[in-house]
């Protein structure tokens, strides 16, 4: 029974893992009108110039076409890790060989998503910077309030 659990706790872990790389993916690919890019729509509500907007189209457009090739291999590495995790067989080896193999790839868009979001933020003065990192801040005070409220609805 033991061996079971461990397992079961393995493939749970695995699929966290997963799911953390679906998500730095889908951050990595999803900019501009959808809001979910490094700035998460904030942009939209600073006053850019279209000199700003220009630059910043700009420096997404070549982010997307240096890492489209990227994207894709470190896409299919999370499709294979998927599939390894949702069999009925759990084997283990191949899980981590899997997962071993996607972590440099989640490292190369990581580093990817730091370097887009520092040459959109070159781009912008310093007072835009300084409302950015407000919009940002209420949007984490915002997430934090619905959490509480979703915690607190469940006592």
């Amino acid at each position: 029974m033991q061996m079971r659990t461990k397992r079961t706790r393995i493939v749970a872990g695995v699929a966290l893992v997963a799911a953390a790389f679906l998500v730095a993916a889908a951050g990595v690919t999803a900019q501009g009108r959808g809001g979910r890019g490094p700035f998460g729509g904030a942009l939209r509500h600073l006053d850019l110039s279209d000199d700003q907007r220009a630059a910043i189209r700009a420096v997404v457009r070549e982010h997307r076409e240096n890492g489209a090739a990227q994207q894709r291999e470190f896409r299919a590495a999370l499709r294979e890790l998927r599939a390894a995790t949702t069999g009925e067989v759990v084997n283990e080896t191949t899980i981590r060989a899997l997962a071993a193999a996607a972590a440099p790839l989640q490292a190369d868009a990581a580093v990817r998503r730091a370097q887009l979001n520092a040459a959109i933020l070159a781009v912008l003065t310093g007072d835009q910077r300084a409302e950015l990192n407000q919009l940002r801040e209420n949007a984490r005070e915002n997430v934090r309030a619905r959490r509480q409220g979703r915690r607190g609805a469940g006592d």
